[in-house]
Order: C-alpha cells, then structure tokens, then sequence
C-alpha cells in the first residue's frame, strides 16, 4: 500500500501528536503515514511522487530547519498536485471566526490546530477528501456544436478551480469522435453525473443506454436516482423532456422500436430503455433542473454547489459554508 499521506513536524512530540490524531480518526490511515521531523528526511520524502498530502505542523518560534527551511520549499513548490495543509495556532482579522482557509487554486489547507485535534472525525474527512480521487461523470449527446464544447469546457475548467480534488470525466469526443469503452459502465456506477440533454442526446445509442444504466443501477428507484443526476436541458431538448410535450416523446419511443435492429446484442437493453423513457423524462422533468443562462451567469456555480453538497453528504469534507464562496473564487 501506497505511503501517499507526509506529515512533518519542527520536534518528535508534535509528529507524534498529528500521528495520534490521525490513526485515532481512521485506523486505516496509519499504513499511507510517512511521519518525519528531520530536515535531511523531510526533503528526500519531498521527492515521492505518490504522495497526496502534506500535512504540516510549524512551530514558528522554533529555529528546527523543518519549520523554516522545509516550510518555504513546500509553499514554493506548485509543480505537483500535492494538497498542503498546514496546522496553525489561530487565524486573524476577517478570518479569525473560521474553523478552515482553503485556497483551490495553491492547493493549500490552513486549520486551528485545535480544531484538527479535536475528537470529531475532521482529520479523517479532511485526508480521505484529499487523497482520494472522485470521479465526476458527464454523459452528453456529441452535436459538435461550439455551445456544448464550450459548456463541457467551463464544466472542467471551473471544477478543476473549486474542487481540485474532484475529477471531471468524459469521453472527449469532441477531441476524438470515438467511444471510451469503459465509460458506460463507468458512468452507470458513478454517484454523480452531469446529463447534458440536446436533440443529439436522444438520438444517440450511447447516450440512451448510458441514461439506462444510470437508472438500472439506482435499482429503478427514483429517489436514488435524482440523488445522482445533474441535469442541464439545452434548447434543443426541451421537447424531450417537459411532461407537456408528450407527443415528442412518443415519436422519440417509435425511433428506436425502428431502430433497435441497427444494434446486435443490444436490441434487449434497447426494449428496456423505450419501455422506462416516459417514466425517466418525467422525473427528470420534475426534479430540479440547472437552466444554461443562470449557470453561465454564475459560472456554474450552482452546479458545483450542488455537487459539493452531494459530496459532504458523502462523507466528504465540505470546505465551502456556501456558494457565494465559491462564486467569488470563480470571478
């Protein structure tokens, strides 16, 4: 197992402090901990590339090369994708009432010691949030329009900028006009997926059986699956999907009966697909929808938002009190 977790320390009783304190909120964590207080050590440790995480106790009245020398390299170095937190005594000013500072963009965590030693599992949440990389899935219909590009784009962009230890993924097809053949089952598994609905989406093999899967893996259930969707309706497919256009719907359920014999091997999935469409487009109809103007005028904050929400849900960590917080990162 991968020793991806680095905790350094200015003496040997704050390392064994921090390491206390982890091993206590998830026993697990104790196998990925290097712990080290040595400067020679600190620095040949600093070279592993499997590491996820810094966490990081100064003493800043202490001359120990640890706390001064190693403190520097490590705010310095933005080469990697390491996250860093650092344990700090108290914070000032407009910050002094929080309990965290989280810079995204310089991958920097700052938390009251206090609060990270405390007995809540905020250690825990905090590392496991870091170290481990979530998959966000969008599944799209390729119409090759500049909109959808842009949109998939921005979706990337700004999530790599609020939620760096998320990962947007996709099947690039508009780099590669080709089908990623593990995305399917990827995105049936995943607990959260954008859908992006344009015409091209309900014309598109790939697409409709991606669909499917979201709603055979939530067990049919609708409850479930609206825990793990983030619509986004173009213009183009709002006749699909508004229950008042329930003549689109039909003609949509006649296409792929007609259809169905173009794809060998998948004319089951297909029949169950036709039969589950009106129910799905129903639900999805109803819940609640992200409208494109709002989400480029707020860039996309509330899409963010609302999967952050999901992901503290999750039992990850939630480093945003609300979305206005990330909106002004995104500005």
């Amino acid at each position: 197992m991968k020793r991806d977790i680095l905790l350094l320390a200015s003496d040997s009783n704050s390392l064994s402090d921090m390491v206390n304190v982890i091993i206590s909120s998830d026993s697990e964590l104790e196998s990925r901990i290097q712990a080290v207080h040595d400067c020679a050590q600190a620095l040949h440790a600093l070279n592993d590339t499997s590491l996820k995480v810094y966490v990081v106790d100064f003493d800043d009245n202490s001359q120990e090369c640890v706390a001064h020398n190693i403190k520097k390299f490590i705010l310095d170095d933005f080469d990697n994708e390491v996250f860093r937190i650092f344990l700090v005594k108290s914070f000032c000013g407009i910050y002094s009432s929080k309990k965290i500072i989280f810079n995204p963009s310089s991958r920097i965590v700052e938390i009251r010691r206090s609060d990270f030693n405390g007995s809540s599992d905020v250690a825990r949440r905090i590392l496991n949030t870091l170290r481990v990389t979530t998959d966000v899935c969008i599944s799209y219909g390729n119409d090759e329009s500049e909109e959808l590009e842009d949109l998939i784009v921005e979706i990337q962009r700004n999530a790599k900028k609020v939620l760096p230890y998320v990962r947007v993924y996709f099947d690039r097809l508009v780099e590669y006009k080709e089908y990623a053949s593990d995305l399917l089952e990827k995105i049936k598994l995943s607990p959260y997926v954008v859908i992006i609905f344009n015409e091209e989406y309900f014309r598109s093999i790939n697409c409709i059986l991606e669909l499917y899967g979201i709603w055979e893996s939530s067990l049919f259930s609708k409850k479930i699956f609206c825990r793990r969707i983030y619509p986004i309706v173009l213009e183009s497919a709002r006749d699909y999907i508004y229950a008042e256009n329930s003549k689109s719907v039909e003609d949509l359920t006649k296409f792929w009966k007609l259809e169905k014999n173009k794809y060998p091997g998948k004319e089951k999935f297909i029949d169950s697909m036709v039969v589950a469409l009106p129910e799905v487009l129903k639900i999805i109809s109803d819940v609640w929808a992200l409208k494109l103007g709002i989400l480029k005028v707020k860039k996309l904050s509330p899409l963010l938002w609302e999967i952050n929400c999901a992901l503290a849900k999750n039992g990850f960590y939630n480093f945003y009190d609300k979305e206005e917080d990330m909106l002004e990162i995104l500005k």
